[in-house]
């Protein structure tokens, strides 16, 4: 885990808490986990430089012997009168406890996500952002990306909500059989 500026563990930061608020020592660098702990109904706020149009991936994850139980995370944007107006909320929607969503921003500049825990759950934590890669399969009927009968094909699934679609042309009367086989890496597409 990277403990300098751009992600130290939260306890090290401002005495032992962050603030809810924009006014936020921590940052999220793009690719780099940031560790922290939550303890009763405390939210601690990253501020992540995004860019206007391009979509991102953010996850949050319980760790440790004292991991977070029902993590929660919030992207906040400040558009109008510096009041933070919530884009998305993600809570324990994960594989085993964790809590991840999808943004596209609205703007280029500074958003803050939000860290907490449903109904005061207390605990260790890990948050990171990555930037998604592009699309390079259509998710949709309207696909052009071919399958062609006993070829084998090598993708990626964008995000935990992508899905790929292929077209494949097939002959009545055979039978056909569709093997798909993934790798578990555990981590985000960056």
């Amino acid at each position: 885990m990277d403990r300098s500026t751009q992600g130290e563990f939260a306890s090290d930061i401002n005495g032992g808490d962050l603030p809810g608020d924009k006014s936020t020592p921590a940052t999220l660098t793009l690719g780099t986990a940031v560790e922290g702990d939550i303890a009763g109904a405390d939210t601690d706020w990253y501020a992540v430089n995004l860019v206007a149009g391009q979509t991102y991936y953010f996850t949050l994850n319980g760790t440790g012997g004292d991991a977070l139980g029902l993590p929660f995370m919030t992207v906040y944007a400040f558009t109008y009168l510096d009041i933070p107006q919530p884009q998305y909320e993600s809570y324990n929607n994960g594989p085993n406890g964790s809590a991840w969503l999808s943004y596209t921003a609205i703007y280029t500049g500074a958003f803050y996500i939000g860290v907490s825990s449903q109904g005061g759950s207390e605990g260790h934590y890990s948050v990171r952002a990555a930037q998604m890669a592009p699309d390079t399969v259509a998710n949709w009927t309207g696909t052009t990306t071919e399958l062609a009968v006993g070829a084998a094909v090598a993708n990626v699934l964008e995000g935990m909500d992508d899905r790929d679609v292929y077209i494949v042309n097939l002959t009545a009367g055979q039978t056909y059989e569709f093997t798909l086989n993934g790798t578990a890496s555990g981590d985000i597409v960056a």
